[in-house]
């Protein structure tokens, strides 16, 4: 009898741990189900904090106010879409027939030359791309503290020496500001999002960042995020002929030096392991820069017109050199890419056709085919000795090929986007949003059930034998 109840408890745990396994894998698959719903329900939540014009019915459009042309959204809000008024100071009204004037919107009042100082009302919550583009004599801007965002180029090219940026706003686009007269500038706490917001500021000097922004700091003037470990923005007004990035950088923004047209030497710490695109665009005098070794690609236009520079050493792992990395380095005679390079964009140096230079590297390598493709002097480096710079004894002589060149435009032209208004809520200082932080799903196959079910079917059997043979003892 105590042999048939132990082989019966035997069963019974044995089948507790099967099912104890299946509903342990099945809970872990509810849970990575209920994280991807609460993941698509923020998006959800985010769509529908944001009005787009494009999806709205437009009640009316195309009629003006005082020189404001204006078109009425679902009955519910006003968009200025146009400005044809003559007077150089403008006030914009908060509301139009009874809805509130939300949005300035794409180009509304771009290349408005007369245009000196202009006044937004509280409600107003979009001022959407190339909004006030090239109003070269805009020196006076009043946002309301309900503005949220700031598009791209909203402001560029006008003739802003200064500007308040409520506490409130944030997100402020690429160039939003850039190519204007702003010495200084001061990032409230609410700012979540900032692109190279001040590019081709000429005379920005300084960007202070509060101490109670949770995104963003300021390193003696110079834009970091908050961790540090990402440069965003050189100020480029600033006559400092070099710059030490400091340790512990791991990434350098794109753009984040464009257009710092003083600075000669800047040094890298071997922390950095990436570099955005154009981040040392048009940097005119930069003539002493070291790479680190752990970077593996060089983003397009990094070194795009800098007219100082002479040399240069790929450092071994980039494994790619991509479109216009050194075009318009005029003065550009040498350049050593490591074996590791296999990839060369065929436009990574769109040189001039008279260019004398001269590309190191191993032969058989991507940088020799390129060199020969390409009418460039290639000359072999001694695998003994990589990072040497041996001296050519005969160069041969090469047939000029007119290679493109594309010069920037002073006018950045940029395809209409359309882009969400926010609706505004009563309170103007907005709490930044917090994203959640989702695990990634581990894919899951039926091994883990299946091992299950082996391990359990082994211990039954293990069982039910040791059973069968102290019964036969017995009997």
């Amino acid at each position: 009898m105590k042999k048939t109840v132990s082989l019966i408890l035997a069963l019974i745990m044995c089948f507790g741990v099967m099912v104890y396994a299946f509903a342990s894998t099945e809970v872990a698959d509810d849970s990575m189900e209920i994280t991807d719903i609460e993941a698509n329900e923020i998006t959800a939540i985010e769509e529908q904090l944001s009005l787009n014009v494009g999806t709205k019915e437009i009640t009316s459009s195309g009629s003006t106010l005082d020189g404001l042309v204006y078109s009425i959204v679902d009955n519910s809000y006003a968009v200025i879409t146009g400005y044809t008024g003559s007077p150089t100071d403008v006030v914009i009204p908060s509301e139009i027939n009874g809805c509130t004037v939300m949005t300035i919107g794409e180009g509304a009042f771009s290349n408005c030359a007369s245009l000196t100082s202009v006044k937004m009302p509280y409600g107003l919550t979009n001022v959407e791309r190339d909004a006030f583009l090239w109003c070269e004599s805009l020196t006076n801007v009043e946002l309301s503290d309900s503005v949220r965002i700031i598009r791209e180029y909203a402001f560029n090219g006008t003739g802003l020496r200064n500007i308040v940026i409520p506490n409130g706003v944030m997100i402020i686009d690429y160039a939003a500001f850039g190519s204007c007269s702003i010495e200084n500038i001061n990032i409230p706490d609410s700012v979540e999002d900032m692109d190279y917001a001040f590019a081709g500021g000429n005379s920005l000097k300084s960007i202070e960042v509060s101490e109670n922004n949770s995104n963003y700091c300021d390193v003696d003037g110079v834009l970091f995020n908050k961790s540090r470990t990402t440069i965003v923005q050189y100020p480029c007004g600033r006559t400092d002929e070099s710059y030490t990035i400091p340790n512990g950088v791991i990434n350098i923004s794109g753009d984040a030096f464009n257009c710092a047209f003083d600075l000669k030497k800047i040094e890298i710490p071997s922390s950095v392991k990436s570099i955005g695109a154009g981040a040392f665009a048009f940097c005119t005098s930069l003539a002493n820069i070291e790479l680190p070794k752990g970077l593996t690609s060089l983003e397009h236009d990094l070194f795009d017109a800098c007219t100082s520079l002479t040399h240069i050493e790929i450092p071994e792992g980039v494994t790619e050199i991509q479109y216009f990395v050194f075009e318009g380095c005029s003065a550009l005679e040498s350049v050593i890419i490591p074996a590791s390079v296999t990839n060369i964009d065929e436009s990574a140096f769109n040189l001039s056709y008279d260019s004398n230079l001269v590309i190191y590297g191993m032969r058989g390598s991507r940088a020799e085919s390129y060199a020969k493709e390409n009418n460039i002097t290639f000359i072999a480096i001694d695998e003994s000795k990589p990072t040497s710079m041996p001296e050519a004894t005969v160069k041969p002589t090469i047939a000029p090929t007119v290679k493109p060149t594309v010069a920037p435009t002073e006018n950045p032209t940029v395809a209409p986007t359309e882009n969400p208004t926010v609706v505004p809520t009563e309170n103007p200082t907005v709490a930044p949003t917090v994203k959640p932080t989702v695990k990634p799903e581990t894919p899951k196959t039926g091994s883990t059930k299946l091992a299950v079910v082996v391990a359990s079917v082994l211990v039954l059997a293990a069982v039910v034998t040791t059973t069968g043979v102290l019964v036969k003892k017995e009997d």
